[in-house]
């Protein structure tokens, strides 16, 4: 099924650009204690946006300390649009959108007390309606305030889902590329 359509198990270095999914059961993206860049994405009506956790291999722990997520939109998931649970308050991405039902982040490791609640493990982001189209249409419209803010110093993808090119200094988060 549908449950993570993008699940990723092993520990090699991994890059997830530009894909587009809706209204999965789960996880939209699914990482299981990998090194992982997540960037480009559009996550729109699952449960959860972005879930990364720790691995428990024989009886140890590997936390997903290395995962960064940088120009993502994560709208109208309904638990959280990212939910990590990792061992330590360091920063984990940048310039993500955020539009859903509850927490934009949550969970951190269990029993933590250098990651309290609210720890900005994903500072800078923005919560904001990203505007798309129209329902069911979802790259973003010209009016949206995600317009040409993509920070692209961060990563640079030079192409969106659809081919187009993006332009370096002017931008979009998310798998579309405004033409």
């Amino acid at each position: 099924g549908d449950s993570h359509p993008i699940y990723l198990a092993d520990d090699a270095m991994t890059n997830v650009y530009n894909n587009f999914i809706a209204n999965c059961t789960n996880a939209g993206i699914r990482s299981n204690g990998t090194s992982a860049t997540i960037a480009y994405n559009t996550v729109y009506g699952c449960h959860v946006g972005f879930s990364g956790t720790s691995q428990v291999s024989g009886g140890s722990t590997a936390f997903l300390d290395q995962a960064f997520l940088v120009n993502n939109v994560f709208d109208s998931n309904t638990h959280a649009g990212v939910d990590l649970h990792i061992s330590s308050c360091t920063e984990h991405g940048a310039n993500n959108a955020f539009n859903n039902g509850v927490d934009r982040l949550i969970g951190c490791a269990s029993g933590n007390p250098d990651c309290p609640s609210g720890c900005p493990l994903l500072s800078p982001g923005t919560s904001v309606d990203p505007i798309f189209v129209t329902a069911g249409d979802y790259p973003l419209d010209v009016t949206s305030p995600l317009s040409g803010n993509a920070d692209t110093a961060l990563i640079f993808v030079p192409y969106d889902i659809d081919g187009t090119p993006r332009v370096p200094d002017d931008s979009e988060p998310g798998c579309y590329e405004l033409p």
